[in-house]
């Protein structure tokens, strides 16, 4: 959706940002600078999106790589581009999330943990703890003395605690205020926007306390808590699979088509095109995060819809 003049849509700003950091990467293909081509000609958006983001790396002297002729002795993108990259690619607003400079150095620090497009990680910090890191997600693990503070940025995660120990003395700091384990539990937290977090207690119990409210949120196991700095937004039912990423899985349950498409952009590399008459279209299943390609075109065997796949980069879905 366009907002407005020199307003550029959030979605195709990332998308902009996408093509952009694989065109400076140094393993950008003649195909790959074909298939962007393809990308900015087929949206005006996609041009303006494009236009901005060129703006901003002319400014900051970033220039391109040689296209790569080959996959083998490849170059890689040098520490210092690659912070440029990021740059730009945050100025842009391609990531879907602000970002300070002070942060962007924070990759070069001990303790910054990131995960990136389409990747999960999984980590073991002390007392046993263990963080399932989802894809485009940043966290910062702190030591305080015997406390450890596991900061997330952006993104989401999972956090998994056992009985006994000192993990008690663990926190978990989100934008929006901070959650402390009060027993043996499995939570899900999630950065919905610059203004939002989610928590769903799977098991366990912990306390959630927004960044400036002086109140505490006991949180059972079971429910949902939407929240901000402020206070509790919203309480519901657990999301029973919010974690189905850790197990390769995205999950659907009577989900809008145009929601899907963009929870299946999170893990996939490429742009999805929707057309708007089929965005209210429902979709449910579960899906192997490993076989997204094969979701979409197996698409019109559920949906009266059809996939026009134009290259590995540029899929199209219309209706049939």
């Amino acid at each position: 959706m366009h907002h407005g003049d020199g307003v550029i849509d959030r979605d195709v700003a990332r998308e902009a940002a996408q093509w952009l950091s694989l065109l400076f990467s140094g393993e950008a293909t003649a195909q790959d600078e074909a298939d962007c081509l393809r990308w900015r000609q087929a949206d005006p958006r996609h041009e303006q999106a494009w236009s901005k983001a060129e703006a901003v790396r002319q400014k900051l002297g970033l220039m391109p790589k040689p296209v790569a002729h080959a996959t083998l002795g490849r170059p890689r993108l040098q520490r210092r581009d690659a912070l440029k990259a990021l740059a730009v690619m945050a100025a842009a607003g391609g990531l879907g999330y602000q970002v300070t400079e002070r942060e962007w150095w924070r990759h070069l620090e001990p303790g910054y943990l990131t995960a990136g497009h389409g990747e999960q990680r999984q980590l073991r910090l002390p007392n046993g703890i263990q963080v399932h890191l989802n894809t485009n997600s940043r966290a910062v693990l702190e030591e305080h003395d015997t406390s450890p503070t596991l900061r997330l940025l952006a993104g989401e995660l999972v956090v998994e605690t056992k009985t006994g120990g000192d993990e008690q003395a663990f926190l978990l700091a989100t934008p929006q205020g901070t959650i402390r384990p009060q027993s043996a539990c499995r939570l899900h937290v999630r950065v919905v926007d610059s203004q939002h977090c989610r928590l769903n207690m799977l098991t366990g119990t912990a306390t959630l306390a927004p960044g400036q409210s002086s109140s505490v949120i006991s949180a059972d196991p079971g429910v949902r808590y939407d929240y901000n700095a402020n206070g509790l937004l919203q309480q519901a039912p657990v999301q029973p699979y919010a974690d189905a990423w850790t197990r390769g899985v995205l999950v659907a349950d009577n989900l809008r088509l145009d929601e899907f498409v963009a929870e299946l952009q999170r893990y996939r590399r490429g742009y999805v095109r929707l057309a708007p008459g089929i965005a209210h279209l429902r979709i449910s299943g579960a899906f192997q995060l490993a076989r997204l390609d094969h979701t979409l075109t197996a698409l019109p065997q559920t949906l009266p819809v059809q996939v026009r796949q134009l290259t590995s980069l540029l899929t199209f879905i219309e209706a049939a």
